[in-house]
């Protein structure tokens, strides 16, 4: 049946999917999270590091310069991953039919890294935006694949 205000003909396997997207919502917080460890420890070598041989402040000149330098070359490789998420969400939403799983997924883990780059290197950044581009990039992935309606 047609539930009031939907646009989706409610199914029984309906309840199966919303499990599959939970699993995988799990498993990108998981990589997220790993993402987070490995590059929260190398910066933090890094600093410590740095700090002891040139001192605080020129190591975050140092960092922030190298942070900046990956930002904008993995940037440049992968364009959706620059900036906050915002503008890109839309472009994933509406555009993300003609893009390739492969570069969906590989913008997804990307991304991941570019705002752990930026945030461990000194940047300034919101959580919300990036998540939601995350998120929006994994469902464009089945969405592409599997056929499932957006």
């Amino acid at each position: 049946t047609l539930l009031p205000g939907f646009l989706h003909l409610y199914s029984t396997t309906d309840v199966f999917i919303g499990m599959f997207f939970g699993v995988m919502g799990a498993a990108l917080a998981l990589a997220y999270f790993i993402t987070a460890g490995i590059t929260k420890g190398l910066t933090g070598k890094a600093k410590i590091y740095l700090d002891e041989k040139i001192g605080k402040e020129k190591r975050i000149l140092i960092l922030a310069t190298v942070g900046g330098l990956l930002y904008g070359v993995l940037g440049y490789i992968f364009p959706l991953t620059v900036g906050d998420g915002s503008y890109q969400i839309g472009t994933v939403i509406v555009k993300g039919g003609n893009i390739s799983a492969s570069v969906l997924i590989a913008s997804l883990f990307v991304k991941m890294l570019t705002y752990w780059i930026s945030n461990e290197t000194g940047f300034v950044g919101g959580l919300l935006y990036p998540l939601l581009l995350m998120g929006s990039l994994l469902g464009r992935v089945f969405v592409n694949e599997v056929g499932w309606s957006w």
